[in-house]
């Protein structure tokens, strides 16, 4: 016999094997990294931006004291002889100061939680009457809305462990925002109650009760997230609500909602009464004495901020007193949700415009067709519909598109910018602005505005649409009503029913439309084009005055020498000689 040995080949050997294990493993391992570091990117990103969205928001939060801190101050150094406008101005900052420092207050008390540098301090003292002390506090501020303010308790006291000062700003924020969001001649309830938990577990159960806004079903996951808007004309809860979820999970409780969008809500918060984790002795917490605590006067302060920039219009004219109004000063139009700088913009601005205002887009946009007016001042975030979205549609509509709008905002990024004048603003003016700058620009857009129509008054000839216009929209309505009008130039029976019946537009629309285009009621803007349009006849053509009356749609000659006179304040035979002489 003969004994053969068949080595494998080099592919099926051992190191072959080792390298094919070593080649995955390498692949895995790169896998992984790459894996790995595209997640940690992603999160990375994510936190950004919600690091961005928090800088955002709180920027939001300071520019619109901050402007209402400047403006005054601005206001008292131009202005000092007036005691009554410095004292104006004085308590306009001194309320938007109480609320800057809350603000700061907040975020500062919310960061060192989160660290957890802010400790429980507690003490065994009556919950009962340390709420009551606390509701009391709010009673006269529930009292400017005219709310049935009710304090509810169904045992007479009850000891237990708590941290004075943070049960105080747990209970501030939730009726703060409570009498925030009630409508006036609305309920808030607050109640207290001994409740029993599972098997020899009782808690203290903290409820408070209102007939508010309410919220829908998909803002309840997010009413304790920093910054939450509830959908209504009012300002946002801040970091408010998210503070106060970590103060009661300090507490080692917890706290729920339940809302009714339109009936109200109900935030309830379980602490665990005589809870060990509570008690100085167990949590190595030091306990501070309950008789050195004072309530914190900021909290309550900075609530009358918010009841002043309640955003109801108190001072509306009515329909008929408009209509009785006769000031030619120009119409000025303010939307702003915020209503303490809606109402010093229109202190500031009343004695050069006539003041319309608006709490918000929606009611804004409605305000624009009821009044129509010559300008517009609108900020960028506001509930049911924003600046940009209020912008577009005006812009495309073909009544309102020649409204300047200038945006006043606490979003200051370039992109920002950028998309504001996207949306067809005129001007775009970060919070906090110098009131004089507004002033200033405003009155640079009217002037511009009124350029343009003695532009179009005095220029002989008729001129392009574009050339009088600031939009597309305009532009293509000023040269499809000027075309019909040239089209029908000779006949002297061709009427302003006759143009608004080839155009299809109404009698008020078309009045309102050229009176802001070219300064002119309809019947003289159809006299206007027919004189521009014979005086570039006189010029160009060898024809007598009698022929180019005739052309132009004029039956008398004397007729048209009359009103060619008043328009160019020269006769026609004086116009074509001048116009020799020039050329």
């Amino acid at each position: 016999s003969l004994a053969i040995n068949i080595l494998p080949p080099p592919w099926k050997t051992w190191w072959a094997y080792v390298l094919y294990a070593l080649f995955i493993s390498c692949l895995l391992y790169v896998g992984l990294r790459y894996y790995t570091q595209r997640v940690r990117e992603e999160k990375e990103h994510e936190l950004d931006q919600m690091k961005l969205m928090f800088f955002i928001n709180v920027s939001h939060e300071f520019r619109t004291p901050l402007t209402l801190i400047l403006n005054p101050i601005e206001k008292i150094l131009s202005a000092y002889t007036n005691p009554e406008e410095v004292k104006t101005s004085a308590l306009t900052i001194q309320r938007s100061a109480r609320k800057l420092l809350n603000l700061v207050n907040q975020l500062l008390d919310f960061r060192k939680t989160d660290l957890g540098k802010a400790p429980l301090e507690t003490v065994e003292a009556d919950i009962v009457s340390f709420s009551r002390d606390i509701f009391l506090l709010f009673s006269d501020l529930a009292e400017v809305k005219k709310i049935d303010f009710r304090f509810e308790s169904s045992v007479e006291s009850l000891i237990s462990w708590f941290d004075p000062d943070k049960l105080e700003k747990i209970l501030t924020n939730l009726l703060s925002n409570s009498i925030k969001f009630t409508e006036v001649g609305g309920k808030i309830t607050l109640s207290i109650a001994k409740v029993s938990v599972g098997r020899n577990t009782e808690s203290v159960e903290l409820k408070v009760i209102d007939t508010g806004v309410g919220l829908k079903e998909e803002q309840l996951k997010h009413v304790f997230e920093p910054f939450f808007h509830v959908d209504n004309s009012k300002s946002g809860t801040g970091i408010g609500l998210a503070f106060t979820k970590s103060l009661v999970e300090l507490h080692h409780g917890h706290i729920t909602v339940e809302s009714e969008y339109g009936s109200g809500s109900t935030f309830t918060v379980m602490i665990p009464l005589n809870e060990k984790g509570n008690k100085p002795e167990y949590s190595g917490e030091r306990m501070k004495s309950f008789a050195n605590h004072n309530f914190d006067p900021v909290m309550y302060k900075s609530l009358e901020y918010e009841l002043a920039i309640d955003n109801e219009i108190e001072d509306e004219k009515t329909d008929a007193a408009l209509a009785k109004d006769t000031d030619r000063k120009p119409v000025l139009l303010i939307i702003e949700d915020n209503k303490e700088l809606r109402v010093h913009l229109k202190n500031e601005l009343r004695s050069q415009f006539k003041v319309r205002e608006a709490v918000n887009g929606a009611d804004g946009l409605e305000k624009i067709t009821k009044y129509f007016p010559d300008i517009i001042i609108s900020d960028i975030m506001m509930p049911e519909m924003d600046g940009f979205e209020l912008c577009r549609r005006i812009k495309k509509d073909i009544e309102t598109c020649h409204i300047p709008i200038v945006l006043l905002t606490a979003r200051s990024l370039e992109t920002d910018r950028i998309e504001g004048y996207q949306t067809g603003a005129d001007e775009y003016l970060p919070k906090p602005f110098n009131i004089y700058v507004l002033k200033a620009r405003l009155k640079n857009l009217l002037e511009s505005r009124q350029r343009l129509k003695e532009k179009f008054i005095s220029t002989a000839g008729v001129l392009p649409a574009k050339d009088v216009t600031t939009n597309t929209l305009d532009e293509i309505f000023l040269d499809r009503v000027t075309k019909v009008i040239l089209e029908n130039i000779s006949d002297p029976d061709f009427s302003l029913e006759n143009l608004l019946e080839s155009v299809g537009i109404s009698r008020s629309h078309f009045f309102r439309k050229i009176s802001s285009l070219t300064g002119q009621n309809p019947s003289n803007f159809i006299r206007t084009v027919k004189l521009k349009y014979a005086a570039g006849m006189l010029v160009q053509q060898n024809l007598s005055i009698k022929e180019v009356s005739y052309q132009a749609g004029f039956n008398s000659s004397a007729y048209f020498s009359k009103t060619f006179r008043e328009l160019f304040g020269k006769t026609p035979q004086q116009y074509v000689e001048d116009a020799k002489k020039s050329a």
